[in-house]
């Protein structure tokens, strides 16, 4: 059964990628650039996708500018196909819609297909194409039992079982008897929700040479060193995702303003955040995060005036969302803002959703003590430490708390203080007072 591709010119350096893993995979492919003869060029399109059981059409910024209100030739081939497609069955005949960036669907021809898309995860749309293209008596087996295998892990990801996610996915690359980029990133991001940050990093790196066009491996890199407080090996991390994506991704932008602010390179922050609030359609939970994080900046800056009028807007927009979840994020730009009674009720929501969430109760014990409210902040503090007492969580939940209250410092456990020890030691951080405290507590 053949596949006709039809693209705008502007893509081909990625449709001929597209084209070679069709192949690979298995599938029949007519594709111009490869298979076109000498005589009337129109006639033999024509032909071949009349021939044809399936009628893929790549779609993109470029490509949709050749459909619609200003044809070019793709336009003719989408007309015959969809032409076809009126006349004969789905089983005979079908249109499928693949993006290949983020972009509209195009018009009633493509949009009431189902279509897939080649972003941001190249070979996880891929892989769905062809489990959907590829004739049943071609699949072994073995490809759909894979296939089947990849659904239950996704599923246990999204239903945040993370370990039963991670051995399915590690089973996957067993099964495909390699490693390739759909495995390396479900584990890098199962391994990052386990708190295991060194072996995420190792996975994600391993996820950029097995796909080194895209640049979630970098961006995921960043975060993961966020969460390390390595600023600097985050915001290089940034970098080089930037370079892959361009000016495309908003979190992107708003993840390199939050380390740029953690630098205190205020300034440089404020340009980037700029940046993602001049966009249009922007979606409310990225404003949000963009007014909050400037109006830190300009606070940061002596800008005060500037930084409540951030603030405020921040705070109209969360009260028009029933989306929101940035509780913890409010909470802490609240107490910044010396807010603490505001801070205290936006960390009591974020734990009516995540009641584990140790940095929420370490910074809520910090609100109440603001407040005067001792009795309130140690039961906070206490089950900071509830939550927390294990070593693979981030050092930083204990930091500040413990040096605050450091009779607290004796209820850790011996586990948990050699961690923080050589944690400290590890990233030559240069928190000795702490550093001192937690070995005269031992």
């Amino acid at each position: 059964m053949q596949t006709f591709v039809s693209y705008a010119s502007e893509d081909l350096k990625r449709v001929r990628r597209f084209v070679a893993d069709l192949r690979i995979g298995g599938i029949d492919v007519w594709f111009d650039k490869d298979q076109l003869k000498p005589g009337s060029w129109r006639k033999q399109i024509e032909r071949e996708i009349a021939k044809s059981r399936y009628f893929i059409i790549c779609l993109s910024k470029a490509a949709l500018r050749k459909t619609g209100d200003e044809p070019g030739f793709q336009e003719e081939e989408l007309h015959q196909a969809y032409q076809i497609a009126q006349q004969q069955s789905p089983q005979s005949f079908t249109i499928i819609p693949v993006r290949l960036e983020r972009c509209g669907w195009g018009d009633h021809r493509t949009s009431i297909n189902q279509g897939f898309d080649l972003f941001p995860h190249w070979d996880e749309g891929l892989h769905r194409i062809l489990h959907a293209i590829k004739p049943v008596s071609q699949r072994t087996e073995k490809d759909d039992f894979i296939f089947s295998v990849r659904g239950q892990a996704e599923g246990y990801f999204y239903a945040k079982d993370f370990e039963k996610a991670l051995s399915l996915f590690e089973t996957v690359a067993k099964l495909e008897e390699a490693e390739t980029a759909y495995s390396a990133r479900w584990e890098t991001l199962c391994l990052n929700q386990l708190y295991r940050r060194n072996e995420a990093l190792d996975k994600a790196e391993q996820w950029a040479q097995l796909d080194p066009h895209n640049c979630y491996p970098h961006h995921n890199r960043g975060i993961i060193y966020q969460s390390q407080g390595k600023s600097d090996d985050a915001l290089a991390a940034f970098e080089k995702a930037e370079v892959l994506c361009g000016q495309d991704c908003v979190q992107l932008r708003l993840n390199q303003a939050i380390v740029l602010t953690t630098l205190q390179k205020y300034e440089s922050a404020i340009g980037k955040l700029n940046l993602v609030l001049a966009l249009p359609r922007l979606r409310p939970s990225f404003k949000i995060e963009a007014l909050l994080t400037k109006a830190q900046c300009q606070l940061a800056l002596d800008q005060k005036g500037e930084a409540l009028r951030l603030l405020d807007a921040a705070l109209s927009l969360i009260e028009k969302s029933s989306m929101y979840k940035g509780w913890y994020g409010l909470g802490c730009v609240l107490a910044k803002f010396g807010r603490y009674e505001d801070a205290v009720e936006a960390y009591k929501k974020d734990l009516d959703e995540n009641s584990d969430h140790g940095e929420a109760w370490t910074n809520l014990g910090f609100a109440l003590e603001a407040l005067g409210r001792a009795d309130d902040a140690q039961r906070a503090y206490e089950r900071a430490l509830d939550v927390t007492d294990v070593p693979y969580q981030a050092p930083t939940y204990y930091t500040g708390l413990l040096w605050r209250n450091r009779a607290l410092l004796g209820t850790m456990s011996n586990q948990s203080r050699n961690y923080l020890i050589e944690y400290y030691k590890g990233t030559g951080v240069e928190e000795f007072d702490i550093y001192k405290a937690i070995v005269e507590a031992g």
